[in-house]
């Protein structure tokens, strides 16, 4: 059994962002290091001294950040992949992990990391959102544009052509985009209605509208739902 002393430092650390759960294994971040703990035995120890950044895993390689925009390191072991990597948001794309960071000649890049394999992805800008592990979407100030795997562009839509009667600077998208059945949902607001679209994804015609619509967009299985305060539709 877990030890009365083990109990108590649990309770009075101050975890923060981010932890991971890799088998029975659960990783903890705090301000003053890394703390493991097994579910099946119950150990609990510290294994690293400081304050992490940031975690990723790629296929059985476990990396994380002491600061954003410096090295990896490897959670298990003492290897590193030396370079300027920026975690604040990844997304897995063409089975790699892809993400921003800036090469020798301190030019901006984005990244695809493949196991402890990292290089140059050949894809121009890190994507808003990925589907179908093959396409990427990227939203621009007045357009939502969907490129393949060779940043061939496969479809655009515009908000004006979405919402004709407003004025683009009018218009913002929603932070949450979802794929159900190859259908793309995301919501456009104005000053004075907000609509939730839903476009094909192979053609990007719409295919579905619930206007009146307010809050964030969640998914549970082949549903949408809009959290608003305390209310669900």
């Amino acid at each position: 059994m877990i030890n009365l002393k083990c109990i108590k430092l649990f309770r009075n650390i101050k975890w923060t962002s981010p932890y991971i759960i890799i088998q029975n294994n659960l990783y903890l971040n705090s301000k003053d290091g890394v703390y493991f703990f097994n579910f099946s035995n119950l150990d609990f120890e510290k294994i690293i001294d400081k304050e992490i950044e940031s975690i990723i895993i790629s296929k059985n390689n476990v990396f994380y950040q002491k600061e954003n925009g410096e090295d990896l390191f490897e959670l298990f072991d003492d290897k590193k992949i030396f370079g300027k990597f920026f975690l604040a948001r990844t997304l897995i794309f063409n089975d790699k992990i892809v993400f921003k960071g800036k090469n020798k000649n301190n030019e901006k890049v984005i990244y695809e990391l493949d196991g402890f394999k990292i290089k140059e992805s050949e894809i121009n800008q890190l994507p808003d959102f990925v589907f179908n592990n093959k396409y990427y979407l990227c939203l621009s100030l007045k357009t939502v544009n969907v490129f393949d795997i060779n940043n061939q562009i496969i479809w655009q839509q515009s908000f004006s052509d979405l919402l004709p009667s407003q004025e683009t600077e009018e218009i913002s998208i929603s932070q949450e985009i979802i794929e159900i059945s190859n259908v793309i949902y995301f919501t456009l607001n104005t000053n004075n209605k907000n609509i939730c679209f839903g476009l094909d994804s192979e053609t990007g015609k719409v295919v579905k509208q619930f206007p009146n619509i307010l809050g964030d967009l969640i998914q549970e299985n082949e549903y949408i739902y809009f959290l608003y305060y305390n209310s669900i539709t």
